[in-house]
């Protein structure tokens, strides 16, 4: 099936530490109380001072814990591995280091300053970011973990402080990459979707949620017996065909098996209302976003969708002002970055539920708008992007362009690939597990809507 999609990655790895050294650090990292953290601290313009034991110099800036210096840091520093990531201790360490010359010192804000210094500090950036989105993987995959430990423990950071200088990191990570680092954005998308200033909820989590469930019940109810086979037909739907019908699915679920909710199990029910947040986002939410970014265009696209409906017509709309915000995202303003980031993700999310409701799709149009959507999540290049939408231009039936999804769908695997070498290596090498991160994202991407609908137009002979 054509969103069964695995991708073999060969191990490489080619930072020049040995995975003996490596796998000690982790495995050491992993059996502390705290993870990667350190104690906690109070962050000063001037100074630092343990959370409880007085007041930092100058203004105060944040509370978090910073990396411990034995092993994370070292991780950091000699082998460009980042665990511990936080927006405030990442982007207070990054312009430390390239505006004060000290990456863990106590020093002011100076966003301008580590602007102008983007040249050099955004490879270190764009490391953070791809390590700090397969953490957050390891950590939901992996909650008994030391790692995820470290993160639950109180104080390790603050959450108005989080959602502050992550609109820092943003605004700084999006102004610091350049033209030929297209491969940068697909992370900083990822990124953003599971950060405090991301709306939309996990799918991901979902898919673990229902995973859990089924595994457990299959331990205790025979192959055939129907409470299995339901709950198996509701997580096949959650890992494969996305929808808003799964929610129904649960609820029968809990009506003609009242056994789940008597003794107390609530899987289900979580993923339940994951799934009615995800498929709430309707076209306010886009105008919203829309407008918080104040984009014209994007504004009148959202508002076309409220006053018409999700036509064909009006989602395309949307879609290539999407894929025109994508396309231009390094002229937005500096402090708009993060703002176009968020509208982005919003639009896709919004434009991938439509599609895979769609009861009509002879149109080709419905490939552009899902072509469009790929682009606007970081999954094609603007060179691929541009000669896609070339190609749709000749096309007289959807159905003709069931080859032209197949090859999309390739190109975004492959482009996820890239975007996160070498530090995917190194994580399999640590865990072979992380291997279902690449799996994990494209089901929860617009690669998985245009799987979804090439299934569709094959299947119905169209």
């Amino acid at each position: 099936m054509l969103r069964e999609i695995f991708i073999v990655f060969i191990l490489v790895f080619s930072t020049g530490v040995s995975g003996l050294d490596l796998q000690t650090a982790f495995k050491a990292i992993d059996q502390s109380r705290k993870g990667p953290f350190s104690l906690n601290y109070q962050q000063g313009t001037e100074s630092r001072t343990v959370t409880g034991q007085g007041w930092p110099k100058g203004e105060h800036l944040f509370q978090a814990a910073f990396r411990e210096d034995q092993f994370a840091r070292a991780l950091a520093n000699e082998e460009s591995f980042y665990v511990g990531n936080l927006f405030t201790t990442n982007y207070f360490e990054l312009m430390g280091e390239y505006v004060f010359g000290d990456a863990y010192g106590s020093h002011p804000l100076d966003h301008n300053a580590l602007l102008a210094q983007s040249p050099a500090a955004r490879a270190k950036a764009m490391t953070m970011v791809r390590h700090w989105v397969l953490e957050k993987h390891y950590i939901q995959h992996f909650p008994l973990s030391g790692l995820a430990r470290g993160f639950r423990t109180w104080g390790v950071s603050d959450t108005a402080n989080e959602i502050e200088y992550a609109r820092y990191f943003f605004d700084f990570y999006l102004s610091a990459i350049k033209t030929k680092d297209e491969f940068a954005i697909l992370p900083a998308m990822l990124l953003l979707k599971a950060s405090p200033v991301g709306e939309s909820p996990s799918i991901e989590r979902a898919r673990i949620l229902v995973a859990e469930a089924y595994d457990y019940f299959a331990t205790r109810f025979a192959a055939q017996d129907p409470r299995l086979n339901r709950m198996r037909e509701i997580r096949n739907a959650v890992h494969n065909q996305m929808s808003p019908e799964i929610v129904g699915m649960i609820d029968q679920y809990d009506r003609d098996f009242p056994y789940y909710r008597k003794e107390g199990h609530t899987n289900l029910f979580k993923v339940r209302e994951i799934l009615l947040v995800y498929y709430a986002v309707g076209p306010k939410v886009v105008l919203t976003a829309a407008k918080e970014l104040d984009d014209s265009k994007l504004i009148a696209a959202a508002q076309d969708l409220i006053d018409a409906g999700p036509r064909l017509e009006q989602l395309l709309n949307l879609s290539e002002q999407g894929a025109q915000l994508r396309l231009h995202l390094p002229s937005v303003p500096y402090f708009k970055k993060t703002d176009a980031l968020k509208a982005l993700a919003v639009i896709a999310q919004y434009l991938n539920k439509e599609v895979t409701a769609l009861s009509t799709i002879e149109s080709p149009a419905v490939l552009k708008v899902i072509v469009n959507t790929v682009y606007m999540e970081g999954f094609l290049i603007t060179d691929n992007w541009k000669l896609y939408v070339e190609e749709l231009a000749d096309l007289k039936t959807a159905k003709a362009g069931v080859g032209l999804l197949a090859e999309v769908s390739e190109i975004g695997q492959l482009t996820l690939g890239q975007a996160f070498e070498p530090a995917l290596d190194q994580w399999l090498l640590l865990e072979p597990k992380m291997q279902y991160f690449v799996d994990n994202s494209i089901k929860a991407s617009a690669l998985n809507t245009a799987a979804i609908t090439a299934e569709k137009l094959t299947h119905k002979g169209l």
